[in-house]
């Protein structure tokens, strides 16, 4: 079907990307207001021997935006960890951006695509895209995303489970209608908890 992977794959990044964006730009009003410095939370990590906030967004990016670059067959700089929580919202947000720009046919064929993803240890080889989309790159993306989140959280951040799940996707049963990729989007209030 065409557009399959595009409708697997972009909905999900798309909501939480957006989600992490928003807990940035709360957690940027949160420390204005009480005059906490935001390199001292991007420097701040779970446990000592974990890499920092900083790291954790920009591998939030690498396995989103990043993966659908390396699906596309194009490659994607390791870029750098972002020293602000306004930083952090605008490579979110264009990061999203960027994802809904493509359009569903341009991944078709990516799920049988050979993927390999450079690391500092070597590259990793991995037979298919659909191999590497869910069993490495949702993974990784879900990891940092959630590692993210649970660092704002402990730092005192008044933020709860919607607010990482951001805004809720739902497949469009319309075929042909427009939207993203066959799928709609719905606040956190219409389509329940």
């Amino acid at each position: 079907m065409a557009g399959e992977f595009y409708r697997l794959a972009v909905p999900q990044f798309v909501q939480i990307l957006g989600a992490q964006s928003r807990l940035f730009a709360k957690a940027e009003a949160h420390c204005a207001e009480r005059g906490l410095k935001e390199k001292d939370w991007l420097s701040t990590r779970l446990h000592p021997g974990m890499p920092p906030l900083a790291f954790q967004v920009r591998q939030v990016l690498s396995y989103s935006a990043g993966t659908l670059a390396r699906l596309l067959g194009l490659p994607y700089p390791p870029g750098v960890d972002p020293d602000s929580f306004r930083i952090c919202q605008s490579q979110l947000d264009a990061a999203a951006a960027g994802m809904l720009a493509i359009a569903p046919s341009e991944l078709d064929g990516a799920a049988a695509r050979e993927v390999v993803f450079e690391t500092p240890r070597g590259p990793l080889s991995f037979s298919s895209g659909s191999t590497y989309l869910m069993n490495f790159a949702f993974p990784n993306f879900y990891f940092h995303a959630t590692v993210g989140y649970a660092l704002l959280h402990r730092l005192g951040l008044p933020v709860g489970k919607n607010d990482f799940l951001g805004e809720k996707w739902i497949r469009n049963e319309v075929p042909g209608e427009s939207g993203l990729g066959g799928v709609e989007s719905r606040s956190p209030d219409s389509a329940g908890v």
